[in-house]
């Protein structure tokens, strides 16, 4: 077994992986870790448009009487200009862990049409611009949050305040995002130099 000694350690995985990797940390930490913070799954369908609707939206939620298990909509071709052709479309749909699981063996020529259905009554008129449908399984993919879930993760954030050489970063410490991995990476970063002692 190859073996690495720091000063000081960024821990950037999952919750139950950090909690289980790191028996130095505080065991209140790693309770929080490994049994109060748990990850759903979602199935990403991504559909190419020959053409792009009309709405200038990047970010759609998707409210539940419009439909039961398509949580968000993404205009990826707004998030990056070069994601899809000039004109053309790009969109991405994010599907609740329990339609995810249901349907994740299902073949895609199979699920496609139910997924432009639902995309259709959320942007009218996309179906007739459809180009293709692709999916990529997601697991674990976010945060599953629950009553009391956000009283977890404060306290979480506070008692990093005072953990020592051993520090965190994931996205379960924000929203379950690349963006939020990041700027927890950098917060644990800014905890590790002021606990050594690096900092001014």
């Amino acid at each position: 077994t190859h073996q690495e000694t720091a000063d000081a350690v960024v821990v950037a995985t999952t919750a139950g992986v950090a909690g289980t990797l790191c028996p130095g940390l505080d065991p209140c930490i790693r309770q929080v870790l490994t049994s109060r913070i748990e990850y759903g799954s979602t199935l990403v369908a991504h559909i190419g448009l020959r053409s792009r609707p009309a709405s200038d939206a990047m970010v759609i939620p998707v409210p539940r009487p419009v439909h039961p298990d398509l949580c968000v909509i993404t205009q990826d071709h707004l998030l990056s200009p070069t994601a899809a052709p000039p004109g053309a479309g790009l969109i991405s749909t994010y599907w609740l862990d329990r339609w995810s699981q249901r349907h994740r063996h299902t073949p895609d020529e199979v699920l496609a049409p139910s997924v432009v259905d639902a995309l259709e009554s959320v942007l009218p008129g996309l179906s007739g611009s459809v180009e293709f449908v692709t999916f990529d399984p997601w697991s674990p993919s976010v945060v599953r949050s629950y009553p009391g879930h956000y009283r977890h993760i404060a306290w979480l954030a506070d008692a990093l305040q005072r953990q020592g050489r051993i520090q965190l970063a994931g996205d379960y410490l924000t929203a379950s995002s690349v963006n939020g991995c990041l700027v927890s990476a950098e917060a644990a970063s800014a905890r590790t130099v002021r606990v050594l002692g690096l900092s001014g």
